[in-house]
């Protein structure tokens, strides 16, 4: 996927794209978004993966707005290692993304003279220099956020990011970077383009039998833990004052219809006693998190 221009001055440009609604749940709301590639040739380096541009280039990206197919051609048989003998691109054919169409003999670009659709505002940018085999990554931004939010939504048709180099009008400034077909045409799969997608989802709201059956246990724990009138003694006190002290007699306490304790001897009390008077706020760990977080990786294909 090169991006740039070549020793004739003539510019190219790369198209990438992930199927976010693939990996990410439909209710998720995106965090970030971080796109990783592997820098594969440097212009002038005559493919040999050193030496060539020194100039560190200036990249972004932009959202992508009329469809568009990976290419077809090339994808297999390359000279490699490296890129050499691959920066002319390959016979087109029918389908495939080229300068002036997003699919070859079907959809034309919409922009005069060609070079893909995409919006003005950049999404992001960032300096690549020589490093070959060398990861460069955008982002995370807003605007990648808002972007992949977008795609997951259906707000926005998902036609991926175009990549620009600042430096395309000149002359021998690309940067060439793996796609996924490329990468496992070259036996380095781990060098296919990564999409790291941070995001929410809400979490489950506990089913409504389940809230009225917690709210009632919870009234009845806050109603024996109310001051009554001790039934032996006559003490005002709650039932768990009750059970701290010596009781004069072994008895089982009823409260309102209800089991609330057992008294086995003069200082002794039971596991069910101990339990009677637990405060609602116990329950609160019955519910999750406002929001559980995840993190996924997304491949790609590009052009």
């Amino acid at each position: 996927m090169f991006v740039g221009s070549d020793g004739q001055g003539q510019p190219k440009r790369g198209l990438v794209e992930f199927n976010i609604a693939a990996y990410v749940p439909s209710n998720a709301t995106i965090t970030g978004a971080t796109l990783t590639l592997y820098l594969g040739q440097v212009a002038g380096s005559g493919g040999s993966g050193s030496g060539g541009d020194q100039t560190p280039r200036t990249i972004r990206l932009f959202d992508v707005t009329t469809a568009w197919a990976g290419s077809t051609n090339g994808t297999t048989g390359f000279p490699g290692p490296g890129f050499g003998g691959t920066g002319q691109g390959f016979p087109a054919n029918i389908g495939d993304a080229t300068w002036n169409d997003g699919k070859f003999n079907t959809i034309p670009w919409n922009t005069p003279g060609g070079g893909g659709d995409f919006v003005t505002t950049e999404s992001a940018d960032t300096l690549v220099g020589q490093n070959v085999n060398s990861t460069y990554s955008w982002g995370s931004t807003d605007q990648m956020v808002s972007d992949a939010q977008g795609w997951l939504d259906g707000t926005l048709p998902n036609y991926g990011w175009l990549l620009k180099n600042d430096s395309e009008a000149g002359q021998t400034t690309f940067r060439a970077f793996y796609t996924r077909e490329g990468a496992i045409e070259q036996g380095l799969p781990q060098f296919a383009p990564d999409l790291v997608v941070s995001f929410a989802v809400p979490a489950p709201e506990p089913p409504a039998w389940g809230i009225a059956a917690i709210a009632a246990f919870a009234v009845v724990l806050l109603r024996r833990c109310q001051p009554r009138t001790h039934p032996v003694s006559g003490r005002l006190g709650t039932i768990r004052d009750w059970l701290r002290a010596p009781a004069p007699s072994a008895k089982m306490l009823r409260w309102r219809g209800s089991l609330c304790g057992s008294i086995s001897g003069p200082g002794r009390r039971s596991a069910m006693a101990r339990s009677a008077c637990l405060k609602p706020s116990a329950t609160t760990a019955l519910f999750p998190p406002p929001d559980v977080r995840w993190e996924c990786h997304i491949g790609a294909h590009g052009c």
